[in-house]
């Protein structure tokens, strides 16, 4: 599901279309990590806290390296990636 939104955001052609494809692909997002943190609950049923700690650490650091990683290739294509008006 979150991959059929990821595929439906650049084909979307008016703002109505990009916020329901955001819509489908954080659907299925919030549906991974949901199934996530009861795997690890289940998986380790004696001592889910660390295990949980770890998963949702793991999407902390993509939340936080992600904007980097993507204005880093930005600037090394030339796609400006400053927002601060640059030629």
């Amino acid at each position: 599901v979150a991959s059929a939104g990821a595929v439906l955001i650049p084909a979307a052609a008016s703002l109505p279309e990009i916020l329901a494809a955001f819509l489908v692909m954080d659907s299925g997002l919030g549906v991974l990590s949901c199934y996530g943190n009861t795997m690890c609950t289940w998986a380790n049923h004696e001592n889910p806290a660390p295990a949980i700690n770890v998963v949702n650490g793991g999407f902390g650091a993509g939340a936080f390296c992600a904007p980097l990683l993507v204005y880093g290739i930005s600037r090394v294509t030339g796609g400006g990636g400053g927002g601060g008006g640059e030629t």
